[in-house]
């Protein structure tokens, strides 16, 4: 029996053609078919038939070969023919007709079949045994073993080979709260991607420049730009790749009135209303000084306390802005400490002995233990050296509400924990009064932290200051 075989390969679909000059009644003809170059893929083909010109056949498709990818075939996608030589006819249960051969490329006219199940019988017309070749086709999809891989970088998910749109959900399962960003710049996007849905809706997702991705997607950078970049107050953000933002916004819910701290990775062109931002701008004393910004424009990465005077949802927005990567800060420095701001929640050690804000007044920074936090998009205050200082008081120079004057420079006091604490610049008397005028107690100050323990709960006058002393 003469066997020629070819094959032809493109876009990952593989045709395979079997020619029998003479094919052997009831026989199973097992042909090997090897295709090297690109994936080593091996592929095993039974053909059963019966004699002459009534050609019976089923054809069963295996990998003899260890492979990661997969073969696959539905009704539509896997099909097989006959083709014979020019102007031979086909007379069969399914077709009726005449095919042809042009340059040895034969135009196959068949029923579709089932993959490994279907059994089409045809019959020739004329066919003379041993002198008229005899074609099968044998069409099917293969998949390639996967390339895609996916690394965790930070907080960050990279990925790179070739990616389809199933691998995709490996991007999905990994993208938890703590990932920040994707970057897919290095792949090819497939036209049948899924929907990407970061547990972070603050996740940044990266791609090149000419890439096109499904419109579902958000928080997308394209090469250096991005359309729309939405924030959400709760979760963590970081931006490791400068881009310009054709709109950018943040969204948080103010409960009550008072004080908040804010650190935003863009520029705010405009305040929402009922809110007020003030700068870090001096120190001395143990005491913080912040001073209301002149325009209503606040600087990117840059720490600010904020005074808020509505309580509801407010979104700072920007338009055109550049992004900086999240590793670009803006530190105050003031005295012996700076101001700082995060993009991340920190907890536990991490925010141990920071200065975390007294939200409920403003009035000062409470130093902070392993129980504190200090969530996303917050300041605090650091300490440059091993202050042993609890608290340090905030000083809003001409705010709106009532001021905590110092009329005399020499010492100032805070309450903390039920107790008052003042700290002196040289020894001292300092006389405590209730705000009803009287007269509690007369204390002798060194030079430092003094502590008073014995005072009641309630609003104190010690040198002008209004002190609050709650256990």
């Amino acid at each position: 029996m003469g066997v020629g075989i070819g094959i032809c390969y493109a876009d990952n679909n593989f045709t395979v053609y079997y020619q029998g000059e003479e094919l052997i009644a009831g026989a199973d003809n097992q042909i090997e078919i090897t295709e090297y170059e690109d994936n080593g893929l091996s592929v095993s083909m039974k053909f059963p038939f019966t004699l002459d010109i009534h050609t019976q056949k089923s054809t069963t498709i295996t990998l003899s070969k260890d492979q990661t990818g997969t073969l696959s075939g539905t009704q539509n996608d896997m099909c097989w023919g006959v083709c014979v030589s020019p102007d031979q006819e086909i007379i069969s249960q399914t077709f009726d007709g005449k095919v042809s051969r042009t340059d040895e490329t034969y135009t196959t006219y068949h029923p579709q079949g089932i993959p490994g199940t279907s059994t089409i019988i045809y019959t020739f017309k004329s066919s003379i045994r041993g002198q008229e070749p005899i074609v099968i086709t044998v069409k099917f999809t293969y998949n390639p073993p996967s390339t895609a891989t996916i690394t965790n970088v930070g907080s960050s998910l990279v990925l790179e080979g070739d990616w389809n749109a199933t691998d995709f959900d490996q991007v999905n399962s990994k993208a938890d709260e703590s990932i920040t960003s994707i970057d897919m710049s290095a792949i090819e996007i497939p036209e049948d991607a899924p929907e990407i849905t970061p547990a972070n809706p603050n996740c940044l997702i990266y791609v090149s420049e000419i890439a096109t991705v499904p419109t579902t997607w958000k928080n997308v950078v394209k090469g250096n730009e991005a359309e729309e970049v939405t924030l959400t107050d709760g979760y963590a953000f970081c931006n490791t790749k400068t881009f310009t933002a054709k709109q950018i916004s943040y969204t948080r819910n103010y409960p009550q009135e008072g004080w908040s701290s804010l650190y935003l990775p863009f520029g705010a062109t405009e305040l929402p209303k009922g809110i007020r931002i003030e700068s870090y701008s001096d120190y001395k004393n143990n005491t913080a000084h912040f001073t209301p910004i002149v325009s209503s424009v606040i600087e990117a990465n840059i720490p600010y306390l904020a005074e808020i005077t509505s309580c509801d949802t407010k979104t700072f927005s920007a338009i055109d802005v550049q992004v900086e990567e999240s590793n670009v800060t803006g530190n105050v420095e003031q005295g012996s400490f700076i101001f700082k701001g995060t993009y991340s929640l920190l907890t536990g050690n991490d925010a141990t002995d920071l200065y975390i804000l007294d939200s409920s007044d403003g009035s000062g920074f409470i130093k902070a233990n392993d129980t504190n936090s200090i969530p996303a998009f917050r300041a605090y205050l650091q300490a440059k050296d091993g202050n042993e200082t609890l608290r340090v008081t905030v000083k809003h120079d001409n705010p709106s509400h009532l001021e905590n004057t110092l009329s005399d420079n020499s010492f100032n006091a805070y309450g903390y924990q039920g107790k008052l604490f003042i700290i002196a610049d040289k020894e001292t008397d300092a006389k405590i009064f209730s705000v009803d005028g009287r007269r509690v107690k007369t204390v002798n100050l060194h030079e430092g932290e003094n502590i008073i323990e014995d005072l009641n709960n309630g609003l104190y006058i010690i040198n002008n200051q209004k002190v609050s002393i709650q256990e």
